[in-house]
């Protein structure tokens, strides 16, 4: 089962979100041959994603994708869901709540 976390981010702020998927008894997940995906929605139906990062993962035996790129604009509540895959195996590790807040600063 995916772990439920909400995530807070202010509007047109650098997204930075770190995500370390592991083993049961806490060991990191080997990543090697695996995809990390960050997808944003305005629902788990909606087909247009508001926000697809790909996550970058430097050193598979550490078990971390790291997803970097920018926070949209659209201050508001969302879901989105963090997904590992290989060739043959898929796993959402990841879920929840993705709140942004709007800036006060412009400019």
């Amino acid at each position: 089962m995916a772990a439920e976390t909400k995530l807070t981010f202010v509007a047109n702020d650098t997204l930075y979100l770190p995500v370390t998927w592991k083993e049961t008894n806490g060991d990191p997940y080997d990543l090697t041959g695996y995809t990390a995906k960050l997808t944003v929605k305005s629902s788990y139906a909606a087909a247009t994603p508001l926000l697809e990062v790909t996550g970058t993962i430097a050193t598979p035996a550490s078990g971390q994708a790291i997803f970097e790129g920018t926070v949209p604009s659209a201050a508001g509540r969302y879901v989105y869901d963090v997904e590992m895959k290989s060739v043959s195996y898929t796993k959402t590790i990841l879920r929840g709540v993705f709140e942004i807040q709007p800036e006060v600063t412009s400019a």
